[in-house]
Parts: C-alpha cells; sequence; structure tokens
C-alpha cells in the first residue's frame, strides 16, 4: 500500500530533491520520522532514500539538521522532566467555581532522572554492577574428560541427587 503523499504523482526523485520536496521531507524529520519512515511516507524503497541522500548535499543536510532538531526537542522535554517544572492551567474548585491560569508544579521524575545520567554519565550512573570474587572454586569435575562427562550426566538422567562423579 502506497503512501497518501505517493498516491498524488509526487513521489518522482525530481520532485522530491527540488526545494518543495526536500522542504516537505525536512519537516517529516523534524516531526520526528525515521529515514526508513519518510521513505515509505513518499512512497520509495529506504535503499532509494539512503542513494538519494548520499546523492544529494541538500537533501542529506536538510535532513540532518531537522532529525537534530527533533532530538533537541525531546532532550528539553527530558530534562524538564528529570529537573521538575512549573506549568499553568485552567482548574474548577471543589465548590465548582473556575479558576484560571493556576501554577502547578510537577515534580522530577525518576525514570527521566535516571535516564539522563545513565545516558549523559554511563560510567558513574550505569545499571551495571560488578562484583569482585576471590578465591578459588572447586569441582570435582575439573579432571574428567570428555568421555566421563558424558557417562557422568547420563547416570544423572536416572539419578537426581548424583551430584559427584564416582
Amino acid at each position: 500500500m502506497k503512501s497518501q503523499m505517493a498516491n498524488t504523482g509526487k513521489s518522482h526523485k525530481k520532485y522530491w530533491l527540488s526545494d518543495d520536496g526536500i522542504s516537505i521531507i525536512a519537516s517529516m524529520a523534524r516531526d520526528g520520522m525515521t529515514s526508513e519512515g519518510i521513505a515509505k511516507k513518499i512512497g520509495i524503497a529506504s535503499s532509494t532514500f539512503y542513494k538519494w541522500l548520499h546523492e544529494s548535499p541538500e537533501l542529506s543536510e536538510a535532513v540532518m539538521a531537522n532529525k537534530e532538531m527533533a532530538d533537541r526537542t525531546v532532550e528539553a522535554a527530558l530534562y524538564q522532566l528529570a529537573t521538575g517544572f512549573n506549568y499553568y492551567e485552567d482548574k474548577v474548585s471543589a465548590s465548582g467555581k473556575r479558576l484560571k491560569h493556576v501554577e502547578q508544579h510537577e515534580s522530577p521524575n525518576i525514570t527521566a532522572i535516571k535516564m539522563w545520567l545513565n545516558n549523559r554519565q554511563p560510567k558513574k550512573w550505569r545499571d551495571k554492577r560488578e562484583i569482585e570474587l576471590s578465591g578459588r572454586v572447586d569441582s570435582s569435575f575439573d579432571n574428567l574428560g570428555t568421555d566421563e562427562l558424558i557417562k557422568h550426566l547420563e547416570k544423572l538422567e536416572g539419578d537426581k541427587d548424583g551430584l559427584e562423579p564416582e
């Protein structure tokens, strides 16, 4: 199924690489669409879109700049969620009176804080834990050859308590 834009007959390369076409593609990138999504929307294969990006510095620059703009918008929203923010909204009091422009506060969001710190300072804030062990783990299986291990495993299939080799 082709996209609505592709059905308008504007899917030709010449149109999409014109100033008007690049402007539309740039707005899609600014709206957060991926390159694959843009290609689908204009009715071409992703590989064709990547080829056009390679061939047209104007298209490539417009897409990259607008994707960066979308990323910055999301980063700013994440930052606000991580740090908390004030906003205004209209409310209705318990008595039914309409209150306009009431200041509200959104507290910092712990998930946003973790995401921000994990990505901005991964060495300091990653979720990965490193545990050091010292000493030696001894196993009575260490010196067994492959054939002996197979025999022992076959024995264990019939005996659930046979944890030690013979």
